[in-house]
């Protein structure tokens, strides 16, 4: 039904990459797996996967059917999702990286002098606002040597998400046209030095994320 309406609402007869967004309870993984295999032979999707940094979760339902591609969480403050990448490209499974900013930390908007202030109405307000993610926030201006001349914060961020071998791509959110061209510049921008990625590892491993991968 879900897969049906996306057709409808997308006008297309296919879509290339269908992905599941919360791992199902163990009963009803043979029941999404054979869905999945179904709609490919109709001819509804090409490829499929899931939404998930739990290897014990991708096994069962690689059991089950192929999995093609995996949407994992990963960014510079969150990178326990490290051998899983590893283990995807030995595998030969594709991978989407999500949360490459860390919701925002990574942008470069919530700290200095003109830092963003986030609202009720903003889903990451409660999050923001704990005691621990306030503590991590001061922290953030330490990240501030990775921005270069033609490199901003935002962009060193995707740069190391697309850098990591295991990645085939980075879904970097945009609200705007500048950025938009921003991530589109990303391609072309330094990566971190190894000398940057030991100061930046040494600076993330002191903060503590809300968990947005979670």
């Amino acid at each position: 039904e879900a897969c049906e309406g996306s057709l409808e609402r997308l006008e297309t007869d296919w879509i290339d990459l269908y992905q599941l967004h919360a791992v199902p309870h163990e009963w009803a993984m043979p029941a999404t797996m054979e869905t999945f295999e179904a709609l490919r032979q109709e001819g509804k999707v090409r490829w499929y996967g899931i939404s998930i940094n739990d290897r014990a979760a991708i096994d069962s339902l690689r059991a089950l059917g192929p999995v093609d591609v995996l949407q994992i969480g990963y960014n510079l403050l969150e990178r326990d999702a490290d051998a899983l990448l590893h283990w995807a490209k030995a595998q030969e499974i594709g991978t989407l990286i999500r949360v490459p900013l860390a919701k925002g930390w990574l942008s470069g908007n919530y700290h200095g002098p003109n830092a963003k202030r986030l609202t009720k109405e903003d889903g990451r307000y409660e999050r923001f606002n704990r005691p621990q993610s306030v503590d991590a926030l001061k922290k953030l201006p330490q990240f501030d040597f990775i921005v270069k001349p033609g490199r901003t914060m935002a962009q060193a961020a995707v740069r190391f998400v697309l850098d990591h071998p295991g990645v085939s791509c980075v879904i970097a959110g945009a609200k705007t046209g500048a950025q938009i061209e921003e991530n589109v510049a990303v391609c072309d921008v330094a990566s971190l030095s190894d000398e940057e990625l030991k100061r930046a590892f040494e600076i993330a491993d002191t903060i503590t994320t809300p968990g947005w991968i979670g």
